[in-house]
Parts: structure tokens; C-alpha cells; sequence
């Protein structure tokens, strides 16, 4: 999908992309204390189009999530010195961070050396922040979704009006 988009629907541009941590990161075989340890999709990518690509890594620092199964689950608290906690020491509801013009100096060197994140707001994972993605969005608490139950979904089948496919780009 991605080499149709660069390749055939926008050559000579650049795209953002945003999925969960683990497909995206741009190197994820270097990211220790995941088990397995795979090369990933955003692996792949990076290889072929990174510069044509925006890498955006998505991190919470507390609150309540879900699992694709729609499980709820709390978010763990963060461990000292981790990303968590250093971006909820700038005291921001919500925090955004482009790690692909930076260069190492006083008070980044986070953003180069290894230092724990959590995937899905629960598991340690280490890895080289500027190695994996473009940037960081960072929310301070997170709420899970509340999901459409099915009969509301037939419902807005019903009221759903179809746009012409130039307004839906």
C-alpha cells in the first residue's frame, strides 16, 4: 500500500505515516526486551523510502486503554528515566517532538541513547528513539474508545449519505 502511494498516487511527495509502534518503527529488530524480536513492515519501508516517509511514534503516560480484542486495561506507571517520564515532566496534557532534524546536545541526548518505552502503555521496550521513528506524539492520559454497538452501526448505515470521491481524499 505504501509503495502504491508513493510510487503511483503521489510520486515526489512525502507521506506521514501512523500505525501501532511495532510495524512502523523504522529499525525494529534493535529494540530490546520484545520477545520475539521481528523485523517489522516500518523496517521494510524505511529501507526503501525513507525519504519519503514521517515515522510517527504514539506513547501515553497513564489512564485506561484497550486491546484490539476490546479489552480495557490500565496503563502501568512509567518507569524513572523512561520517555513516559520525561514527557510528563513538561506538565502538557499533550506533547509532540520531531526527532528527524535533531542533533545530539545538551539535554536531547535521550533522543539518541537507549531509553525504555512502553508498547501499549504496559510493556518495557529499549530502543534508540531517533533510530525508530521521525517523531513522537506523546499524550498524557489516555481513555479507551467507546465502541459503536451494532445496531448503531445499522442505524448510520442508514443515514449515511455517499460523498462524491473527490471530497472523501
Amino acid at each position: 500500500n505504501i509503495d502504491f502511494l508513493l510510487e503511483e498516487l503521489y510520486p515526489d511527495s512525502k507521506i506521514i505515516v501512523w500505525a501501532h509502534n511495532a510495524h512502523i518503527r523504522h529499525n525494529n529488530i534493535e529494540v530490546t526486551n520484545l520477545n520475539p524480536q521481528l523485523q517489522s513492515m516500518g523496517t521494510w519501508v524505511a529501507q526503501k523510502h525513507s525519504h519519503e516517509l514521517y515515522t510517527i511514534g504514539l506513547y501515553m503516560y497513564r489512564g485506561k486503554a484497550a486491546t484490539n480484542a476490546r479489552e480495557i486495561y490500565n496503563i502501568t506507571p512509567a518507569v524513572s528515566g523512561s520517555l513516559e517520564s520525561i514527557f510528563y515532566r513538561a506538565r502538557k496534557k499533550y506533547c509532540f517532538v520531531d526527532l528527524s532534524k535533531e542533533v545530539l546536545n545538551t539535554g536531547n541526548s535521550w533522543m539518541f541513547e537507549p531509553i525504555v518505552a512502553k508498547e501499549w502503555g504496559t510493556i518495557k521496550a529499549k530502543m534508540i528513539l531517533k533510530d525508530q521513528y521521525d517523531g513522537i506524539l506523546f499524550i498524557d492520559t489516555v481513555t479507551p474508545p467507546e465502541y459503536v454497538k451494532w445496531y448503531q452501526l445499522e442505524k448510520g448505515f442508514q443515514e449515511l449519505k455517499v460523498l462524491p470521491f473527490d471530497l472523501m481524499l
